[in-house]
């Protein structure tokens, strides 16, 4: 899948004279998420959802015009995911209620996009887009950190005193052996909605959803899937050849 998004627009930017792309930098706030199925015991699973965390995007942009209205629209981003999973522990047999339990996976990734967009009225006036198409992404990086609730014991170690955290922290690993925590490849499908002004200046607001297992398992108690939204800015440079 990566390597055939990869050929279409390469092929595109090839036979098309440099005349009539614009290039320029974007960048923006992009809050990663993930969904993934957790074995509550051998016949009860559940799916369960990260939690909202800041992250970010930066990257370069290639718009190519088509046509009159139509774009195709390409670019290489780095994209800081930090999902965010959060739930409680019970104690309540112990008196001490439900201290939270947190968990983020910080990840670092390339991601290609290659979007066809509709840009509305002509060149050098404002005008709204909106576009759509696949993504790959490649996931070289992240770490994983934990802050887990324990109960404690005071002198008498049949009594429980309270409870502290347990702080825990590693390096994750990518790929497709049973011991890695994430593949890393994705792919998905992305699209956006946004403004751009008669200088060249735009925004956006993009939402991404991946569509491939992220879990080295690979199998029906064992997906972790990845999405994500957010909102960026960034100024392309030239003119159209139309």
């Amino acid at each position: 899948m990566n390597k055939i998004v990869l050929l279409i627009f390469l092929t595109l930017l090839s036979t098309t004279t440099f005349a009539q792309i614009k290039f320029g930098p974007e960048a923006g706030y992009y809050m990663g998420m993930q969904s993934r199925k957790k074995i509550i015991t051998a016949s009860e699973k559940v799916t369960e959802n990260s939690k909202p965390a800041p992250g970010a995007s930066a990257g370069v942009v290639a718009d190519l015009q088509l046509m009159k209205n139509m774009y195709l629209q390409g670019g290489v981003f780095y994209l800081f995911e930090n999902i965010k999973y959060a739930d409680h522990v019970d104690f309540t047999r112990f008196g001490l209620g439900s201290p939270s339990q947190t968990a983020y996976y910080r990840i670092h990734n390339f991601r290609v996009p290659v979007y066809l967009v509709y840009k509305s009225g002509f060149e050098g006036t404002g005008r709204f887009i909106a576009g759509a198409g696949p993504y790959v992404s490649y996931l070289f990086s992240g770490s994983w950190k934990a802050d887990i609730p324990v109960v404690t014991y005071g002198t008498d170690p049949q009594k429980v005193s309270g409870y502290d955290y347990l702080h825990k922290s590693k390096d994750l690993q990518f790929g497709t052996d049973k011991t890695d925590d994430l593949k890393s490849w994705d792919y998905g499908a992305a699209a956006f909605l946004g403004y751009e002004a008669n200088v060249g200046l735009y925004f956006k607001a993009n939402f991404s959803y991946g569509l491939g297992n992220l879990s080295p398992l690979n199998t029906d108690v064992s997906r972790v899937r990845s999405w994500g939204m957010g909102i960026s800015i960034g100024y392309l440079f030239g003119k159209d050849g139309w």
